[in-house]
């Protein structure tokens, strides 16, 4: 496979990726697809009134969302240069986890959903930050 291919594959992967937080933005804005499916983080719900708990849950995963569908912009070079995918990917990644971790139920299953972020994200940061694999991605 030709390395011009195999980054719009990771770049495709990450859109969709980015795209799938979507589901946890739809309870935000009324849309249920489970009994648990909630854009209110039980950690939080003493903690903040239900409006700014609902606002960081819409706040983190769209900043997840939109991190990772420019990372796989930056990735397969359609409007930006270099090497910006890493760093959006990185951060989208860190805000995934983030928000899963105070809005576990803001995704509807467990799988697809939950695991899919946890291997998608820990995939992403270990490929950046430890294996900087395949080198054809980091030049």
């Amino acid at each position: 496979m030709s390395d011009s291919v195999f980054r719009i594959l990771v770049a495709l992967v990450f859109i969709g990726h980015g795209l799938g937080h979507g589901l946890a933005v739809l309870p935000f804005v009324g849309f249920k697809l489970s009994k648990t499916h909630s854009a209110e983080s039980r950690i939080l719900r003493e903690r903040v009134g239900p409006g700014v708990n609902r606002g960081i849950c819409l706040l983190l995963f769209m900043a997840a969302l939109i991190s990772f569908v420019a990372a796989g912009a930056a990735l397969a070079e359609w409007g930006f240069h270099g090497r910006t995918w890493e760093n959006l990917a990185l951060a989208g990644s860190f805000l995934s986890f983030a928000g899963l971790a105070i809005f576990w139920d803001a995704y509807p299953f467990l799988f697809p959903n939950k695991v899919g972020v946890i291997v998608v994200n820990a995939a992403t940061i270990l490929v950046i930050l430890v294996f900087r694999w395949p080198a054809s991605l980091f030049s």
